[in-house]
């Protein structure tokens, strides 16, 4: 049986300072039609954020993943897919802009971040 390797454009990477001072990379992925916003890299892939491969727009072929689920102090269960070996297959300088469907969880996401970013 083979293996699937999902295609993904990232919309968005932020940095988070986790506990320890570990940095984490949060992402905003779509396959064109959904939208997560709950994916991160394990910390083998931020080589590709640090040297500028992997930006808004670029184009990913997920080799491995794995979803954990996570608990947050509200005892609310949320789950989260960690990325583990992906393949840059078109750079961001070649597609400038958002492919696929946009829909309301992206313009959702888009307010959280302006107000995230205005509260700091």
């Amino acid at each position: 049986m083979k293996k699937s390797e999902p295609v993904f454009q990232i919309f968005g990477v932020r940095k988070i300072i986790a506990v320890g001072a570990n940095v984490k990379f949060r992402l905003l992925i779509s396959d064109g039609q959904n939208l997560n916003s709950f994916a991160m890299f394990t910390s083998q892939l931020h080589s590709l954020i640090l040297s500028v491969e992997l930006t808004e727009f670029a184009i990913v072929k997920i080799k491995h993943h794995f979803i954990s689920k996570l608990t947050d102090l509200s005892e609310e269960k949320d789950q989260v897919m960690i990325l583990k070996n992906l393949v840059v297959t078109i750079p961001c300088n070649v597609v400038s802009s958002k492919i696929g469907v946009l829909n309301q969880l992206l313009i959702i996401y888009a307010i959280q971040l302006q107000i995230e970013y205005l509260l700091q």
